[in-house]
């Protein structure tokens, strides 16, 4: 007897794990903000400003070289293998 296949997952079945811990990752260093871990999350927000930075630097790049793939190509495939694991 063979078993009938299972249905796509969808929605947060997928993406709500992923989604939470890039959230928190987001924002937590405003949670240490009051905590003794204070000079670490000053670190944490430091290193999100300069990857965003970074990411917008790209597409700027990107737009004045007149190139054809979106800068956050790259970064989606790796969330979607990431979540696909």
């Amino acid at each position: 007897m063979v078993n009938p296949p299972l249905p796509p997952l969808k929605g947060w079945a997928i993406w709500g794990k992923p989604l939470v811990l890039l959230a928190l990752a987001i924002l937590g260093p405003l949670l240490l903000l009051p905590t003794p871990l204070a000079p670490l999350a000053l670190t944490w927000i430091f290193l999100l400003a300069m990857a965003i930075w970074s990411v917008g630097m790209l597409a700027l790049i990107g737009a004045v070289v007149g190139t054809d793939r979106p800068v956050l190509l790259h970064l989606e495939r790796l969330l979607r293998s990431w979540v696909a694991r």
